[in-house]
């Protein structure tokens, strides 16, 4: 048995530690098996102060007055890292919030008659009721005075002499109010009985936190600022209705409540994620956000994004991450600047696009980025890089760029980008509108092996005949010219032919009927 420097006196008997019992629970049954008041005549003989070993310290000088190994010990002790972080049992606690102080000691009097030692969960704030026998957790002794971290004995406290919690009727607790404790403490002892798969990777004092605020975010809707939860019957109400939607995975329930109490509230034409769930996000963003609660950041992050375009900078670990399950289920989006580049376009040249098909709003909102579906972008990355542009129209078409300009610039052809801005994108054509145009210009002419006499085509008939290009190919449409034949081969204004003698008489007529409107 290894000293480490403190003195202390053996006592004439001592205790083995029970399974799942705390470090300091040990020290109630060392006191009443050696018939001592309370815990701190344990001090005056040994030096151990419980308020040491609650945190622990002095673990292995408790060991040497146990007669035990401090592995045993260690196994349900409650280790304070710092003033924001305890360990016990490799779960992760929060001092302040999640553990009882010295001047509450709880227990359920029906497992102390099973088996008389104090259990480590009793000391979770966060744990109220006993799921073993469905009742109410204890904290006062049968004479009606306080238990406490003072006392000598695990079942009464140090007040009277005669007094045993175990006597005690005990207040019955509902399946919805064990249900979250049951579900800690099965976590903490490993078994399955309940589960939460959004909190399985949550620690466990910030898992419980969590469920408390979204109980709370549902239960008491829209607020700007945390509703304080005074009263032990409002926390427990709030860890009961958010564990409820964490373990059937309905945390849009209290997102959507919390949004609606927002828009009646407010009347905002333009929410945000920073005021639309209000006190909840900047609280979730303050506490590790998405990269703590990732689960629940994707539901957030899901929910969010149906009601406004979310910038996913506020989610970036979920990227970082891979995206689970819950995000890649559904609607990932990317930013305008990502669709631009995947397009190998102008950022203004992407917003044009989208604007055109109605895909997102035209006015710019500071803060609020514009988002983009992912499968939009590659269609449009298709279409783009399937797509003509002036030069390769020239081509296809066989027209002069002279003439091509004229049609494009008075709408003949339809365009996709308009284009002759000098320092942004030139124009854009989508090759299956284009190619749909020139079959209607030219439907209906045969197919012919070589250009008729007196015929030209149409990409010289404005010069030939001297006609404008825009007459020209109304005068087409509207079938006063028709279009005597095409060649084989390629179909364009190249190898399109009209009769120069059907050019002429429409000139001609066309000159008679507007001087006869002079």
């Amino acid at each position: 048995m290894k000293s480490i420097g403190k003195s202390y006196s053996p006592l004439p008997r001592w205790v083995t530690p029970a399974p799942f019992e705390p470090p300091h629970g040990c020290l109630l049954r060392l006191a009443e098996c050696n018939g001592l008041a309370g815990i701190q005549e344990i001090r005056q003989f040994t030096g151990l102060s419980v308020g040491n070993i609650k945190t622990g310290k002095d673990l292995e000088q408790l060991a040497a007055v146990l007669h035990c190994d401090i592995e045993e010990l260690m196994a349900n002790a409650t280790i304070h890292k710092n003033n924001a972080r305890a360990v016990v049992g490799g779960h992760v606690l929060r001092p302040g919030a999640d553990l009882t102080p010295l001047s509450v000691r709880r227990v359920c009097p029906t497992c102390l008659i099973e088996s008389s030692y104090h259990r480590v969960w009793w000391d979770w704030s966060f744990v109220s009721t006993c799921p073993f026998h469905s009742c109410m957790l204890v904290d006062r002794c049968s004479c009606g005075n306080r238990l406490s971290w003072a006392d000598g004995s695990v079942a009464k406290c140090r007040e009277c002499t005669d007094g045993d919690v175990r006597s005690l009727t005990t207040e019955p607790a509902h399946p919805r109010m064990t249900a979250p404790d049951q579900w800690a403490i099965d976590r903490y002892v490993a078994a399955n009985q309940v589960r939460a798969e959004l909190l399985d990777d949550v620690p466990l004092g910030y898992a419980a936190e969590l469920v408390r605020r979204i109980g709370a975010l549902d239960l008491c809707g829209y607020r700007l600022s945390w509703p304080q939860l005074t009263s032990s019957e409002d926390n427990r109400n709030a860890r009961i209705r958010g564990f409820e939607l964490v373990a059937s995975n309905t945390v849009e329930t209290a997102l959507e409540n919390a949004y609606a109490g927002y828009l009646q509230s407010t009347g905002d034409p333009s929410p945000s994620l920073g005021r639309m769930y209000g006190w909840f996000y900047p609280w979730f963003l303050g506490n590790g956000g998405a990269r703590l609660f990732h689960r629940v950041g994707e539901i957030l992050f899901r929910h969010a994004g149906t009601k406004i375009q979310v910038t996913r900078r506020a989610f970036s670990s979920l990227t970082r991450a891979g995206a689970g399950s819950v995000l890649s289920a559904s609607r990932r989006t990317i930013s305008l600047s990502e669709a631009a580049f995947m397009a190998k376009v102008r950022h203004g040249t992407m917003r044009k696009l989208l604007l055109m098909e109605g895909l997102i709003r035209p006015e710019k909102r500071k803060g609020v980025p514009v988002m983009v579906d992912p499968s939009v972008a590659e269609r449009i990355a298709r279409d783009i890089a399937d797509a003509f542009s002036l030069t390769d129209l020239e081509a296809h078409l066989g027209i002069r760029r002279k003439a091509l300009l004229k049609i494009v610039r008075h709408n003949v052809i339809p365009f996709w980008v308009k284009g002759g801005i000098i320092g942004q994108h030139g124009y854009l054509f989508r090759r299956a509108e284009t190619m749909k145009w020139l079959e209607d210009l030219l439907t209906g002419a045969p197919t012919i092996q070589i250009a008729p006499a007196g015929a030209v085509s149409l990409a010289d008939a404005p010069y030939d005949c001297r006609i404008p290009v825009i007459t020209l190919f109304d005068a087409i449409v509207r079938r006063e010219i028709p279009v005597r034949g095409i060649l084989s081969g390629d179909r364009n204004l190249r190898t399109a032919f009209v009769d120069i003698k059907d050019v002429v008489g429409y000139k001609s007529r066309l000159r008679a009927t507007r001087s006869t409107n002079y």
